[in-house]
């Protein structure tokens, strides 16, 4: 599913925890989740399928953390992951979920 030149790209704003650096290349990127579940029990609990800045994507939220996350899809392969954490710019996607529920 993961092109060979997939990148991650998180955005915490410095208020949540997030990657800080673009993480590059396949076998860093299986690296960094198969850690990420290890250590951390990373399971973010899915909310809603979406579309985010014209990319299918999802909201989740991960230990109190909500999060968007986009796909970027090149020849049937995720070629990028647009991992969004800072509070500051979910507030709209906040606010949609608290008029759903």
């Amino acid at each position: 599913m993961l092109a060979d030149t997939v990148s991650v790209h998180s955005d915490g704003g410095g208020k949540v925890p997030a990657f800080l650096n673009v993480i590059d290349g396949i076998a860093k990127v299986l690296r960094l989740f198969a850690g990420l579940a290890r250590e951390r029990g990373y399971e973010p609990v899915l909310l809603r399928m979406t579309t985010i800045d014209g990319l299918p994507g999802y909201v989740s939220m991960d230990r109190g953390v909500l999060q968007t996350t986009a796909l970027e899809i090149r020849e049937g392969r995720v070629a990028a992951v647009y991992m969004t954490r800072n509070p500051e710019k979910l507030l709209h996607v906040a606010q949609m979920l608290s008029d759903i529920v």
